[in-house]
């Protein structure tokens, strides 16, 4: 899966003990209301109920470029669109965004606003229709679902399967034991199908006994092409007073309908893993931790590390030819998924800045098309990173086009598509 926003992995969660019905639960310190319970929802999103196929004539295809906006004082916050080699942006909607997932080969793609924005997931057809993720219901009278901002969602590439993370988290004065469960939707079913993968995890992890719990771990998952399995960093972790520490910690692998839990391979250095993309040609697994990247083969759990010159500010992969995207302070690299190794490096910001004609503090983000031929790019126009302007390039280096010249506030997530419907 490309698109992916990267970045550390390492986390310690911070518990207090409650005492309910003569048992000790743990939750986080600062407030009852602090989210308990991690699942993932993974559904075919946007079929029957949502999206519905085009039956018209074959119309003409176009790549565009997407991206999103969480302030709200400059005037330009939500989600927006731009048909790449033009000037011609389009608002999706006006609601702050922070995150969007790849665009699907059907056309769809899928939006994260900021916390507390409702619906917190929607999804935009090809139609150009928005439609609301569906949401579960909580099995607690005590408990309810809430939307997570992390782990990030995910779109497998043809569209049919989303995978996303909710809590469930108390209502008042009520606590519970932390567990992480996958719970799945059959496309058209939405039958609800829950696993505990806490359970998995800490079985998997049995002769680490000091492990008190095992649950999702990192900030991203991912789904391969034909929507059957999810990817995501599984971790163990112990209580060190209030402070649940990271011992252990390795890619896994599940079925969407909750079968074939399986340890892929481990990462050396727990709790500091970052699950970035899956490249399905390859059957890598793209991650990131303090020392670098890794490339993971997601059959034999053996791994390529390597090191990067850049300092990555996130890291982008195509579905289909085998390579992805680091954006960093020394520019765009294009990279092979198997091995990490370079290919080129795509345009610096002495590049960008000569084609601008201004200052170009940094290159901060950047999105490979799954066909791996175009990429989709911010550079910062000041020092905080408040002025943008958005560029598309070849991914061979040519071709460099300004999108929007200067954009009035943050851009949190890019991402570009394959030729599509319009």
């Amino acid at each position: 899966m490309h698109g992916w926003r990267c970045g550390p992995g390492f986390s310690l969660r911070f518990r207090k003990p409650v005492t309910i019905f003569g048992d000790t639960y743990f939750h986080q310190g600062e407030t009852m209301k602090t989210l308990v319970w991690t699942v993932t929802i993974s559904l075919g999103i946007l079929l029957s109920c949502g999206c519905q196929k085009s039956t018209g004539p074959e119309e003409t295809r176009a790549r565009f470029v997407y991206y999103a906006v969480d302030d709200t004082v400059g005037g330009g916050a939500g989600v927006h669109r731009v048909p790449d080699r033009t000037t011609l942006p389009e608002l999706v909607t006006n609601i702050p965004a922070v995150f969007l997932t790849n665009v699907a080969e059907n056309g769809i793609v899928v939006m994260q606003f900021i916390h507390g924005a409702y619906p917190n997931l929607q999804g935009r057809c090809e139609s150009g229709a928005l439609v609301t993720v569906p949401f579960p219901s909580s099995p607690f009278p005590q408990m309810t679902y809430e939307y997570l901002q992390k782990p990030r969602p995910a779109l497998n590439y043809k569209g049919h399967r989303f995978a996303y993370p909710v809590a469930l988290a108390p209502v008042t004065g009520f606590t519970a034991p932390d567990r992480s469960t996958i719970v799945s939707f059959k496309c058209d079913e939405w039958k609800m199908i829950l696993v505990q993968v806490d359970s998995l995890i800490r079985e998997e992890l049995r002769q680490w006994p000091e492990i008190t719990n095992g649950e999702i771990g990192g900030n991203t998952l991912c789904v391969s092409s034909d929507g059957n399995t999810i990817y995501f960093t599984a971790m163990g972790t112990r209580l060190s007073g209030d402070i649940r520490v990271p011992v252990k910690s390795f890619l896994a692998a599940i079925g969407a309908d909750g079968t074939g839990f399986h340890r892929i391979g481990d990462v050396e250095e727990p709790g500091d893993a970052e699950l970035c993309a899956y490249n399905e040609p390859t059957g890598r697994l793209l991650v990131q931790t303090r020392t670098g990247f890794r490339s993971m083969s997601v059959n034999s759990g053996r791994y390529t590390a390597f090191s990067l010159e850049n300092a990555p500010t996130n890291a982008s992969t195509s579905v289909a030819a085998g390579t992805f995207v680091v954006a960093g302070s020394n520019g765009i690299e294009l990279r092979n998924a198997a091995d990490g190794g370079t290919v080129r490096m795509v345009v610096t910001p002495t590049l960008v800045q000569a084609h601008l004609k201004t200052t170009v503090h940094a290159i901060t983000s950047a999105a490979i098309s799954p066909d791996g031929e175009r990429i989709a790019f911010t550079a910062s126009l000041d020092t905080d990173g408040s002025r943008v302007a958005l560029l598309s390039i070849n991914s061979d280096g040519s071709d460099i086009w300004t999108l929007s010249a200067d954009i009035p506030g943050p851009v949190k997530s890019v991402v570009i598509s394959n030729p599509v419907k319009p």
